[in-house]
């Protein structure tokens, strides 16, 4: 993104997402084009240098769910091989010319012996009170610490930690 650039939203894909479609937070349709009455907008994003074409809907009945589906979010996800897992940001960018666009940047998340960057904050704060509790009781040798913060970048260990 730009230093122009606004966020829109950003989400970790699911298999859903993949093989059937993004769901979109509602409290951010105020930020993509107006259904104007209608269920379906078709609006372009671009990514890279690409631009895609995306179909955005709402259920007609009951909550409306807002989702990018069908086949232009399905040639989306092929063409630009996505996978459960990465995650998806939508920014709205603004040209040279002064003129806004919707632009898309897709990240694969880090990660660390197969497991996930999200999953490992997780870990990391529950090993922090495991470590707090096991400092308390004196039961973590010195050499330990040295160990556990050279294999863990993770500013919440290197806390508890110290």
């Amino acid at each position: 993104m730009s230093a122009q650039s606004k966020h829109v939203f950003s989400k970790i894909l699911t298999v859903t997402d993949i093989k059937k479609r993004l769901a979109v937070p509602s409290a951010i349709q105020h930020s993509l084009p107006p259904f104007n009455g209608g269920h379906t907008v078709t609006f372009q994003f671009l990514y890279g240098t690409r631009p895609w074409p995306i179909r955005y809907t709402i259920r007609r009945k009951g909550y409306k769910k807002p989702v990018f589906s069908g086949k232009l979010w399905k040639n989306f996800v092929i063409y630009d091989d996505l996978n459960v897992g990465d995650r998806f940001i939508l920014y709205i960018g603004q040209g040279e010319d002064g003129s806004s666009y919707y632009g898309v940047k897709v990240g694969r998340e880090i990660h660390f012996f197969g497991i996930p960057q999200g999953v490992q904050m997780q870990w990391a704060k529950a090993m922090a009170l495991v470590i707090m509790n096991m400092r308390l009781q004196k039961h973590i040798p010195r050499l330990l610490i040295v160990v556990i913060k050279a294999f863990c970048d993770n500013p919440l260990l290197h806390m508890v930690l110290s």
